[in-house]
């Protein structure tokens, strides 16, 4: 049976963007070279430039894809909650889901939080993180202000510093602090019970702070 030739192409593009991700959070976009994405992918040069327009477009598709794939889930689970029960359970399974996708997707989750940075003006990073990351973030104040709109969060509760805090917290235990966990506890966010408890404890401290009493 002959494959078409609409399989071929998304095959390859498929595997571009599955060793670039390997090799950009290895190297960085300007340690990279087409060469070595090629290499990797067992596919000539120029096929880099045909899907993507080059490497930055590759490097883009591979973070604005984790970065739709997490806005997607982000707009499924962050609705209007109806009780604070509701915004109980949203948002700690937004928590949830935010840690499993730094292990699912490990490599892109590292190209991200190092290269977020905003000293080089032409980088990629920055149109990206406008363009998809700061839509998250805004979606969570959102969901912080319908919760407290609703009455269920103290009227003098800064909503853009709810949602820093509980995004800076989720990063820190993805990324910086695990290998110090691992190392002096014994402890991964590899491991499900352990985001479990990540997720219950930082959500539990965030709503007794927050809560209207």
């Amino acid at each position: 049976m002959s494959v078409s030739k609409e399989k071929l192409a998304a095959d390859s593009r498929d595997v571009l963007i599955s060793v670039a991700k390997k090799i950009f959070a290895q190297k960085g976009l300007d340690g990279t070279t087409v060469k070595d994405l090629a290499d990797a992918a067992n596919l000539n040069v120029s096929l880099i430039s045909y899907y993507f327009g080059g490497k930055e477009g590759l490097y883009r598709e591979v973070v604005e894809g984790f970065g739709r794939d997490r806005l997607s889930v982000v707009h499924r689970i962050l609705t209007a909650p109806d009780s604070l029960e509701d915004f109980r359970v949203k948002i700690r399974l937004w928590a949830e889901q935010f840690l499993e996708a730094h292990v699912l997707e490990s490599d892109v989750a590292m190209i991200i939080h190092r290269d977020i940075c905003f000293k080089t003006e032409g980088s990629p990073m920055r149109a990206i993180f406008k363009d998809v990351f700061l839509k998250q973030f805004n979606c969570l104040q959102d969901f912080l202000k319908a919760g407290q709109t609703k009455g269920f969060l103290r009227d003098d509760f800064d909503v853009m510093m709810g949602a820093g805090f509980l995004f800076g917290s989720l990063v820190s235990s993805a990324t910086r602090g695990e290998e110090a966990m691992k190392e002096f506890f014994g402890k991964s966010v590899r491991d499900q019970k352990h985001r479990t408890k990540i997720a219950d404890e930082l959500i539990s401290i965030f709503i007794r702070g927050t809560i209207r009493n």
